[in-house]
């Protein structure tokens, strides 16, 4: 039986290795190497070399509607061309609990080395009051 047990622990410790290489390699950097010496690829976060500039918010009534329209820059601020990832806008309520988000794109889909480009949205119906954040999305959902 403690055979059982410990084959088991040290399957469920080889998967959590495998599956959350990302997650390790972002708190370790230094495991990156030892996960690219055993052939394993490691996904970087979604808009690693991107920073994202001058967002601002505005709050509106259009049409009996409360409208809040988010816009910004996105630079990229590697060494190479990059694709950029689809956006994920978020509306926190006070205690941090999330009321609302939405996907989106940027102007431009890839960014040479230094380049800047814009995005805006828009969303109607938004609660009141929030903070909004913005980040990077590993895969498009729908929204827009």
């Amino acid at each position: 039986m403690g055979w059982i047990v410990f084959l088991l622990v040290l399957g469920g410790l080889a998967a959590g290795a495998y599956f959350g290489r990302t997650q390790i390699v972002a708190a370790v950097p230094a495991a990156g190497e030892l996960y690219r010496l055993a052939g394993l690829a490691i996904e970087p976060p979604p808009g690693e070399g991107l920073e994202l500039r001058e967002v601002k918010s505005v709050r509106r009534m259009i049409d009996g509607q409360r409208v809040v329209v988010i816009e910004g820059l996105i630079a990229n601020i590697s060494d190479l061309a990059l694709d950029v990832p689809p956006l994920r806008a978020s509306v926190l309520d006070s205690a941090g609990a999330q009321i609302d988000e939405w996907v989106f794109s940027a102007n431009s889909p890839n960014l040479a080395p230094g380049d800047v480009t814009e995005f805006k949205t828009t969303t109607r119906n938004a609660p009141r009051e929030g903070s909004l954040g913005i980040d990077f999305v590993a895969s498009r959902a729908d929204g827009d």
